[in-house]
């Protein structure tokens, strides 16, 4: 936000920033939801006997029947196990074994708990004499066991409708039995996956074909067809059961287009499914416009100018919208002249003419409006300017702001209500933001001698393309920079865009919808540990180092542990900025604004900035305000899995891939205390 003062009566200039960003994943619903709604959902570890139950017809095939009827009892075994684990651990003991442990849950849980003797043999783990120990604490029986199991290499899964306590390879590896519901049906009555064949070598080809030959091939998926029923009986590991279930939602998806906007009673050509149905994405791409590059590649390079600034000589938590404050800064040219506009230009990274600069922001803030419905991620911006009611606006000024910015015009009277008019301004950014930014502008920041306030408000909401499940999401350890602690941890593993560079692990999480070939995505910069510090990676942060990282992304099949964290930052940019070189537009006594108007001489008093972000299972929220494409590879990923564990300091951004310009900026040094268990 910027606030506009005049000089010799200290008259202000001022910009305040605030931004919110917001990623939603789908809700997940109970056990009993999914088996009522015959849904194959992603399940947490469920073990050979169980499966992912449809609500079947009365007519079953004898042996798919008795499939039917496992699936559903271990179904309901396995809900009512964790809604026993929902339980808060409301216990402890020091030196205990494994056997003392799991008589103990099975106690306080009132559920069977079994250990599998001959996987922990495998392991060289013997049950008696493992050491345990747990110290009461504030979270849920399930987290308490994943915490007491981690540790040592084990892990838990339900089977035989009981709770097996195994080694971590052995959940990993367990064929898991599921039932896959294809019976949607298009609005002819046809089931939209006909041709069985083609899907069934459609998912052994693409999903872990390395691993069918352990489970007999493609003769080991099994079809039945009902009157009212198409399922497929599958008996893989878990993470191939979850690629599935994406390959099937994308064919679904790919294949209703075929039969909307088509006549009642024509019948519409039916197509074998290959493999170009997956991965052939949608285009999304924009029109070429030489001056939005030309502004975003310079509001990406002075991303890492404030970057370094921000982060130079502490070990704080960072996180701000360079695309906000570089909107903000845009606006004041607008109305800048001489050298005061030559320094603004230079800290924008842009050397060409005003009309090119403006006409860039406007094709920006064109290309990155649409709705979640288009993309499945949402990005919203909007400008406004207030004013003293008698201040006289040169007319060019308030035509750039409206046309080229969507510039809304207000009056406020600083004079006679300060505060009432910084509680205005405050309303109108917590409104832009998602209520995340409340207090932008201190009582400071406005006085009576206040001329003009101008505001940028960035939002953003979008759902990742690959949903967390909250029940992966367990207490681990991360090595803040203040000491080792435990944080709220989520997990994936699936085919994600991914590269490693100069000892540094980088890997895109993507919004919105998988059919779209350019989407937004928050990419994580890790340092790998042994190959350098968070410094180190630091060092070589620019615009030009992100390019050449996303240029190298290509998809792989990636587990994938990112801890949850909750923070907000406030920044007085106006140290920052003259550091970078806007200088003359500080300075009271020369200060060039004669483009916003001619009746009274201002200059910048404040430039103000404040964000918020939040990322959990249901994605990423992030608000803020101030006064060649980012594409992704096809390759197909290699078998070997990739950990991507950020479980030490990391760099993150989040960029949108059309227009590739960096919406947001941050570093995660200490998660906070309160995403700490």
């Amino acid at each position: 936000m910027v606030y506009l003062r005049r000089m010799a009566r200290w008259t202000g200039l001022a910009t305040a920033a605030a931004l919110l960003a917001a990623v939603a994943v789908a809700d997940v619903g109970s056990a009993e939801d999914a088996e009522e709604k015959g849904a194959a959902t992603t399940q947490p570890p469920i073990a050979t006997g169980s499966a992912t139950a449809s609500a079947a017809g009365p007519e079953r095939a004898g042996g798919i029947a008795e499939t039917f009827d496992v699936a559903s009892a271990n179904r309901r075994a396995y809900a009512r196990i964790t809604q026993a684990l929902a339980k808060p651990a409301e216990f402890g003991f020091d030196s205990a074994s494994l056997e003392d442990v799991a008589t103990r849950f099975e106690i306080e849980l009132g559920v069977p708990v079994q250990i599998d003797r001959r996987a922990l043999a495998d392991a060289g783990i013997d049950p008696a004499s493992a050491d345990f120990s747990f110290r009461k604490a504030p979270i849920s029986s399930r987290s308490a066991l994943d915490v007491i199991l981690e540790g040592q290499n084990l892990d838990w899964v339900v089977k035989h409708e009981m709770l097996w306590i195994t080694s971590s390879d052995a959940a990993e590896g367990i064929l898991e039995t599921r039932i896959h519901d294809i019976s949607e049906r298009d609005e002819f009555g046809e089931f939209i996956h006909e041709d069985i064949e083609a899907i069934i070598e459609l998912i052994t080809s693409k999903v872990a074909p390395v691993t069918w030959d352990a489970v007999g091939g493609s003769g080991s998926i099994r079809e039945y067809h009902a009157s009212d029923l198409y399922v497929l009986v599958i008996s893989q590991t878990r993470p191939a059961h979850e690629q599935i279930e994406r390959l099937l939602a994308d064919l679904q998806a790919a294949r209703r287009p075929a039969t909307e906007g088509t006549s009642v009673g024509v019948a519409q050509p039916k197509r074998r499914p290959t493999a170009s149905d997956e991965d052939t994405p949608k285009s999304s791409s924009l029109a070429a416009d030489t001056n939005r590059d030309a502004v975003v590649r310079g509001a990406n390079d002075m991303a890492f100018d404030l970057y370094r600034q921000f982060v130079a000589g502490n070990d704080k938590n960072c996180f701000f919208s360079p695309h906000s404050i570089a909107t903000a800064l845009a606006m004041v040219k607008a109305g800048a002249t001489g050298q005061t506009g030559d320094e603004i230009a230079a800290v924008l990274h842009f050397s060409g003419a005003d009309g090119d600069l403006h006409a860039g922001y406007g094709s920006l803030r064109a290309a990155l409006r649409g709705g979640a419905d288009e993309r499945g991620y949402e990005i919203r911006a909007a400008n406004r300017l207030w004013a003293k009611p008698n201040l006289k606006l040169e007319t060019p000024f308030v035509d750039t702001l409206r046309g080229r910015y969507g510039g809304e015009l207000g009056a406020v009277d600083f004079a006679a209500n300060p505060d009432a008019a910084r509680q205005a301004i405050n309303a109108w950014v917590a409104d832009q933001t998602g209520d995340r930014i409340r207090d932008l502008m201190q009582p400071h920041t406005i006085n009576r001698e206040t001329r003009a306030v101008l505001a940028n408000a960035v939002y953003f909401n979008g759902k990742w393309t690959e949903n967390f499940d909250p029940y992966d999401t367990k207490p681990l350890p991360f090595d803040a920079v203040d000491g080792r602690r435990r944080v709220e941890t989520m997990s994936q593993q699936v085919a994600l865009p991914y590269a490693e560079v100069d000892g540094v692990q980088a890997v895109a999480l993507t919004y919105g919808s998988p059919e779209l070939d350019e989407r937004a995505a928050m990419l994580v910069l890790l340092p790998r540990v042994g190959d350098g510090t968070l410094g180190t990676l630091e060092k070589s942060l620019s615009a030009e180092y992100v390019e050449k990282i996303v240029g190298q992304l290509k998809s792989q099949e990636v587990k994938v542990y990112l801890p949850k964290f909750t923070f907000s930052d406030s920044f007085d940019l106006r140290e920052n900025l003259a550091q970078l070189g806007i200088q003359r537009a500080f300075d009271v006594e020369n200060a060039e604004f004669d483009g916003i108007t001619t009746t009274e001489r201002l200059y910048v008093e404040h430039v103000v900035h404040q964000a918020f972000i939040r990322v959990d299972e249901k994605g990423t929220e992030a608000a803020a305000a101030t006064g060649g494409s980012f594409g992704f590879g096809g390759v197909t990923a290699p078998p070997k899995r990739v950990v991507f564990r950020a479980d030490h300091p990391f760099v993150f951004l989040i960029y949108d891939a059309r227009t590739r310009s960096i919406l947001f900026l941050g570093r995660v040094t200490s998660p906070p205390e309160e995403e700490a268990s």
